[in-house]
């Protein structure tokens, strides 16, 4: 709590740049771990219906939510096309989940799951794909008091400098998708020394 109040509060850029960074995972993928721990909270006894609904509130806002604001076009597909068959499953405000048993759970993980397949295969997508706000993000059009310091510049040997650190400028449009499981993201962020670093992410 206190890293949020210190780090992210003061710099709402940086909890948008973080939320648009998970994005870059692939939908099927985010919506295959949040799963497991839904699975995690039907299985327990008793059940917490509070938690429960908490959850698919934030499944269906994190992975179904076809209208957030700079979400990419396969994000959004994902979204669009499965919303339906997930509200029809779990209820409009997710009563049905709270009284679903194990069988009725795995059998809508594997209909959904059966409708989405993910390529194998290393590939190339656009930034864009998966979050416009990424793909259009220039520093230069946000206040100077608002900046994303590029990862890795504190060593926890010396006072901290930010003012001389390097800055994210902006991310090239171009994913290197990789070819294992949870097909992570190459991507190369712009700096303000106006290199260009890779990130897996």
């Amino acid at each position: 709590r206190s890293l949020e109040t210190t780090l992210i509060k003061p710099y709402p850029i940086l909890a948008q740049f973080t939320q648009h960074l998970e994005l870059l995972t692939h939908p099927e993928h985010r919506f295959k771990d949040n799963m497991e721990s839904l699975k995690n909270l039907l299985k327990a006894a008793p059940r917490d219906d509070e938690s429960i609904l908490n959850l698919f509130k934030e499944i269906t806002s994190d992975v179904y939510d076809d209208k957030r604001a700079g979400l990419g076009d396969y994000n959004a597909a994902f979204a669009k096309k499965g919303r339906d068959e997930w509200i029809q499953y779990c209820g409009k405000n997710g009563e049905k989940l709270v009284k679903m048993d194990m069988k009725t759970f795995q059998e809508m993980i594997g209909a959904i799951m059966a409708k989405h397949k993910v390529s194998s295969g290393t590939s190339k997508m656009k930034l864009k794909e998966f979050s416009i706000w990424l793909a259009d993000f220039d520093m230069g059009n946000n206040p100077n008091s608002q900046y994303i310091e590029l990862p890795g510049q504190y060593t926890g040997l010396t006072k901290p400098t930010p003012e001389t650190h390097i800055k994210v400028a902006g991310v090239d449009p171009d994913d290197s998708v990789m070819g294992s499981l949870r097909k992570p993201k190459r991507s190369k962020i712009r700096g303000t020394d106006v290199d260009d670093y890779s990130f897996l992410v």
